[in-house]
């Protein structure tokens, strides 16, 4: 008995030893999110911003389209795309995109939409609607990693502007290669649109469409309902065709601007 007494301390103290050490729980928030302002349009060519990282600022150079401008209008709703820079961190888990309207007495963010974050790097926000045209949309988003820390982004915004309409070449058209196109498309109303700028697309064999030309039209006569231009770039080769016009605010302090939808048309 008195040799169980004395090892009995013994197995305990034991025993204590080889348990695991706690686990140390993960206070360090993610590296704060970007959000990209407006960078400009498809079809104003090469653009420079900087990022924010860990190790200092960054210079990306790329060439504008819908996928890489930032902040925009899109051509399928009045619905305006968010875009960040990719997230630096890897164990972040979901994100929540906020919105306020600042110029209509709405100065309180509300949550638009709790995403988890797999690598997408943008976010369109259906939720709009026509009667958000004219206003003055901020954005932020809230990243959070796996033990709950969090980050706040900076505050983007833009002013969704009415689409114009398409009138010719109808949705659906079909020409021949010798055939002259012309385009046609609404004046809107408003003094807000400062440039149209009309955007050709083809289609490639597996469906994706790059712009090949590019109008830009400032010269507007008030009295006048609609804008008209031939084609003059190269031959179209038979194949598919989309074409959009988008149009650009006159707003000096804040981006503005909205994209008409895709019309179709056909070469033979």
């Amino acid at each position: 008995m008195r040799t169980l007494n004395l090892l009995l301390p013994l197995l305990i103290l034991l025993m204590a030893c080889t348990g695991e050490e706690p686990t140390e729980t993960d206070t360090t928030p993610p590296w704060k999110p970007d959000l990209l302002e407006h960078l400009g349009d498809t079809g104003d060519g090469f653009k420079e911003y900087y990022i924010s990282t860990p190790g200092g600022m960054v210079l990306n150079q790329i060439e504008l389209n819908d996928e890489n401008n930032g902040i925009d209008a899109v051509p399928d709703g009045n619905w305006i795309k968010i875009q960040w820079a990719p997230i630096i961190d890897n164990d972040v888990e979901f994100m929540k995109i906020y919105r306020y309207r600042s110029m209509q007495g709405e100065p309180e963010p509300i949550l638009v939409d709790s995403v988890r974050h797999e690598g997408q790097e943008f976010y369109v926000d259906h939720s709009l609607s026509q009667s958000a045209l004219g206003s003055e949309w901020n954005y932020f988003i809230d990243i959070f990693d796996r033990s709950g820390n969090y980050a706040v982004s900076d505050t983007v915004s833009y002013m969704m502007l009415e689409k114009t309409g398409l009138h010719e070449p109808a949705d659906y058209s079909v020409f021949s290669s010798s055939d002259n196109i012309t385009f046609v498309w609404q004046i809107l109303p408003s003094s807000a649109v400062s440039l149209y700028r009309l955007l050709l697309f083809s289609e490639d064999t597996g469906g994706n469409i790059a712009m090949i030309w590019f109008f830009d039209e400032t010269d507007t006569d008030p009295q006048e309902t609609y804008l008209t231009k031939s084609y003059d770039g190269s031959v179209l080769a038979p194949g598919n065709y989309y074409w959009r016009v988008d149009a650009m605010g006159s707003e000096v302090l804040i981006d503005s601007g909205s994209e008409s939808m895709f019309f179709q048309f056909q070469v033979e």
